[in-house]
């Protein structure tokens, strides 16, 4: 995988997208960025995908607690609280 895979560049897109509180756009970002994660097998993921993949989920979490959907946020939450011991370390 190299320096700027479509997961990094998705994740800074939908940052750009709710700075100009362009809040859909935001969302589409981080979901593809998400699904570029997602498909990805996690032990090859350096620690710093495994950041960004977080900071994807909690983004979008915050987006659909915004407007109220409280599951759609629980479950982006929920999701990205599977922390690596790279992570945490």
């Amino acid at each position: 995988m190299g320096l700027l895979n479509p997961g990094v560049i998705d994740f800074y897109r939908g940052s750009a997208f709710l700075m100009q509180e362009r809040w859909l756009d935001a969302e589409a970002a981080y979901e593809r960025a998400d699904a570029f994660y997602a498909g990805q097998d996690a032990a090859a993921l350096r620690p710093q995908d495994r950041l960004i993949h977080l900071k994807v989920r909690a983004e979008r979490g915050m987006l659909a607690q915004n407007v109220g959907e409280w599951a759609d946020a629980l479950g982006w939450y929920a999701g990205g609280t599977d922390f690596s011991p790279e992570i945490r370390a």
